[in-house]
């Protein structure tokens, strides 16, 4: 998968949504996973980046054939 710009710890995160809606706490275990020397701040650091770019959504409603549809609003999806 390319990502061009994108630092690693985004690259988790995204590739992490990619497989399905993730709420916080999980996701930051994926990307430990992968990556153990990620520290919690640093992956919320980077999915605020990737919300603010709108390139990770926290909304219910299925707004792109990409989107998964959300069980609830704690979940993050990748658009």
């Amino acid at each position: 998968m390319i990502f061009g710009s994108k630092n690693k710890i985004e690259e988790y995160i995204i590739e992490a949504l990619d497989e399905g809606p993730l709420q916080g706490p999980e996701l930051i275990d994926c990307v430990q996973a992968k990556r153990p020397q990620s520290a919690r701040e640093a992956v919320y650091r980077a999915l605020r980046k990737l919300m603010a770019e709108e390139v990770v959504s926290k909304n219910r409603k299925r707004s792109e054939e990409h989107t998964s549809e959300l069980q609830s609003p704690d979940h993050l999806v990748c658009r």
